[in-house]
């Protein structure tokens, strides 16, 4: 919490509560990402184009993979950007060929 004060410019007492409230709102979510390179991972920043009707299903298959660690729909949802990462060859092989939308 030290850390976090410094960093607003606050005192530390005040970032658990303004934590809790922020989180209760909605407004604030923390997320943890492994460090894929010192684990020999190569990350991939993808973006495949959908149909509209086509992008809901391929963002919650692309979602529901272990390797991604974020995505957005864009362009009015028929674009996905997203990151991923591969431990390897083969892996990678896997994710760019299943990173397609059906059309």
């Amino acid at each position: 919490m030290r850390a976090i004060a410094t960093v607003i410019g606050v005192s530390e007492n005040p970032v658990p509560r303004r934590y809790q409230r922020l989180h209760s709102m909605g407004v604030l979510r923390v997320a943890g990402v492994l460090n894929g390179a010192r684990l020999g991972c190569t990350s991939w920043t993808i973006r495949p184009q959908c149909t509209p009707d086509a992008a809901g299903a391929a963002v919650k298959a692309l979602a529901g993979r272990p390797d991604t660690s974020w995505m957005y729909l864009l362009s009015g949802g028929t674009k996905i950007a997203c990151s991923t990462q591969a431990l390897g060859t083969s892996d990678r092989d896997v994710l760019l060929s299943t990173a397609t939308c059906p059309t």
